[in-house]
């Protein structure tokens, strides 16, 4: 193989790595209370139900349209399969950048979750996360209310992803 195969590849598996086995984040809501929310794939994944059954009430607690409810749940779909379209990308360019758009987007919007942009607490407990972590996953390495591990892998495999396209493939 080439050297953009195996880099698509390794950004697929990377970015696997990073929506369900690392947290992008964590953080205890309340802040007086330990309750432990994860943000990650598994906790979009817990969460998506709820995003279609109840999307007015969630959106009237995020500050937004219960519409957009509905095409943010779309958008985080894609975004779970994006390391399979990742790894499709062996045979094709333009199914690694299409794989790679959404793990560099959700990467940078952890960034700016960091920074109190938006509002955290209910994005990470509505939408990301969860308090019911898998035995030992999500695999948390950084304290609390900093951006993890898994959120700069995020960046990683997109980012490898994006390169990978630009690699000769034969």
């Amino acid at each position: 193989m080439e050297t953009g195969k195996i880099t698509s590849l390794v950004a697929g598996i990377l970015t696997i790595l990073a929506t369900y086995v690392f947290s992008w984040y964590t953080m205890n809501i309340p802040p007086n209370i330990p309750l432990t929310f994860y943000s990650n794939g598994l906790g979009i994944i817990t969460n998506l139900p709820n995003m279609f059954t109840n999307a007015e009430a969630l959106g009237i607690i995020l500050g937004i349209p219960g519409f957009a409810i509905y095409i943010i749940a779309s958008f985080l779909i894609y975004f779970l399969a994006s390391g399979v379209i990742q790894i499709t990308g062996i045979k094709s360019r333009a199914a690694v950048i299409v794989g790679s758009v959404m793990p560099i987007g959700i990467g940078i919007a952890l960034l700016f979750t960091s920074g109190d942009i938006l509002n955290r607490e209910l994005w990470i407990s509505g939408v990301f996360g969860t308090n019911h972590p898998l035995g030992i996953f999500p695999l948390q390495i950084l304290p609390n209310n900093i951006v993890d591990i898994g959120g700069y892998l995020l960046l990683a495999g997109g980012g490898l992803g994006i390169i990978s396209a630009f690699l000769p493939r034969d």
